[in-house]
């Protein structure tokens, strides 16, 4: 889910939580053993329900973080997070190439 598994649009589940707080959103859907949610910062949270994890973000990340992604293997439900860095001058061609919003550039070099 993008945010919450029970409010996508407009929820958030935060990083660095006591795991009662994960255990609220596990809990309800107790048939998963490990839920993917969106959110800026990764993280792995490991509950008595499973496990909760955000991979972070590649693109809109925000100022100071690094953009990021998870490896989860899906035998042993390891997770991994790596940091990667990308050319923002040729991705800027490429968003002003397909005539997408200016607004899209500015999020690009600023973040939300």
């Amino acid at each position: 889910v993008y945010g919450s598994p029970f409010d996508p649009i407009n929820g958030e589940v935060l990083p660095n939580m006591p795991t009662s707080y994960y255990e609220q959103f596990l809990a309800p859907l107790k048939k998963y053993e490990m839920i993917i949610v969106g959110g800026y910062k990764p993280f792995v949270a490991e509950t008595s329900y499973g496990k909760m994890v955000c991979p972070g973000v590649c693109g809109f990340y925000r100022k100071g973080e690094k953009p990021t992604f998870a490896l989860i293997d899906t035998r042993s439900l390891d997770v991994s997070f790596y940091d990667f860095e990308f050319d923002r001058g040729k991705v800027e061609g490429k968003i002003k190439e397909e005539k997408l919003p200016e607004e899209v550039v500015k999020i690009l070099h600023h973040g939300l």
